[in-house]
């Protein structure tokens, strides 16, 4: 007898959906850039409904946008400091995650703290073969590429069965 296993849900087929095309479009583009980035954003972006999608992506965008910012400066930032002096150039990159944190909480854009601390490390730690400027903006562009497949993804109706058998109880600041 086999015990009762969960089904692949939507957001897990609609995951793979924008991962796929954001490999699709990496390769019409020439293959330039680095799709890590966009089929991490496009992952990590996903959600279960497409209410939260534009929202969600918003913050991503401001996200993405204020850690390549911020990376630059480190990166601009760390040039002068000895590669010999490795542990220093990681505190300083280390310590550049409070400032960029905190710049989302005075824009009030806290769901982008995140993935602003995630751009800064990423841009930062990958940038091999590109000057600092190259570097933000191809991570930059790259994460914006997946944010945008992975709204445009969630807001498709893909067919499916409906299951009708549960129900969900869901608390609602402490009501139930």
């Amino acid at each position: 007898m086999v015990a009762n296993i969960p089904r692949v849900g939507m957001r897990m087929v609609k995951t793979a959906l924008a991962v796929a095309i954001c490999f699709f479009l990496y390769v019409l583009r020439g293959e330039e850039g680095v799709p890590i980035f966009s089929t991490i954003a496009a992952i990590i972006c996903m959600q279960p409904y497409a209410e939260n999608s534009i929202q969600v992506s918003i913050n991503r965008i401001i996200g993405t946008l204020l850690g390549a910012v911020f990376a630059l400066l480190v990166l601009y930032l760390i040039q002068y400091i000895p590669y010999q002096v490795r542990i220093l150039r990681y505190l300083v990159i280390s310590f550049a995650v409070i400032p960029v944190m905190y710049v989302t909480v005075l824009l009030k854009r806290t769901g982008a703290s995140a993935l602003a601390g995630i751009v800064l490390l990423s841009v930062c730690l990958s940038n091999v073969g590109y000057t600092p400027l190259e570097g933000a903006i191809n991570r930059s562009v790259e994460t914006i590429i997946g944010i945008l497949v992975s709204l445009g993804v969630n807001n498709l109706h893909l067919p499916r069965k409906r299951t009708e058998d549960y129900l969900f109880v869901t608390g609602f600041d402490g009501a139930l």
